[in-house]
């Protein structure tokens, strides 16, 4: 199944799910968690002024007083990125700084290149695009940001062999590299 991390938590949570990969999944009660590794939030602009022309790197509150490409409000990312700057800078984005939410990286990448604000992405996703002409990656003056990429299943629900042997195949099959160990390392 796939979905926005709080639907999947209801989902381990109502039993119809064995377990997810969830990034960033919240301290849910009765959910257990193993942490697969980290990734790095990167973000993007459009290839146009003011991002191509201002200074890097950019202070945060510079780049809050830009539009903002966005999933919805309540997925991980936005609340990722959102924690990270108002525990850091008291910063955050309201819902008139996001001028567009998007349901997929790929929608959002070209809202980002039409031109319509700025977006942060995982660097898996950032990767894809970095060549890519009409974008440029904005580097920020502060510390990157890293999430959590987690197993996760409920604690009280017997969990079938066949879910447990798809989960052990999965931790042992991930590249090598693709995974930060810790945050900043």
């Amino acid at each position: 199944d796939a979905g926005y991390e709080s639907d999947l938590i209801e989902k381990l949570k109502d039993g119809s799910l064995d377990f997810a990969v969830l990034e960033n999944a919240p301290l849910d009660d009765g959910i257990e968690r193993e942490t697969l590794g980290y990734r790095r939030l990167i973000f993007y602009g459009p290839n146009k002024p003011p991002y191509n022309t201002v200074a890097q790197p950019i202070p945060p509150k510079t780049i809050f007083r830009w539009p903002c490409v966005s999933y919805e409000r309540e997925c991980g990312f936005h609340l990722i990125g959102n924690r990270f700057f108002r525990e850091r800078y008291g910063l955050v984005l309201q819902s008139e700084d996001l001028v567009v939410q998007f349901d997929t990286w790929e929608s959002r990448i070209i809202g980002v290149k039409e031109g319509l604000g700025w977006s942060a992405m995982p660097e898996a996703i950032a990767q894809r695009h970095k060549d890519d002409p009409d974008l440029i990656r904005l580097r920020l003056d502060c510390d990157d940001i890293y999430y959590p990429v987690v197993l996760a299943w409920r604690t009280d629900h017997v969990i079938s062999e066949s879910s447990r042997r798809f989960m052990d195949f999965f931790k042992t099959h991930i590249p090598e590299g693709y995974f930060r160990k810790e945050p900043n390392s």
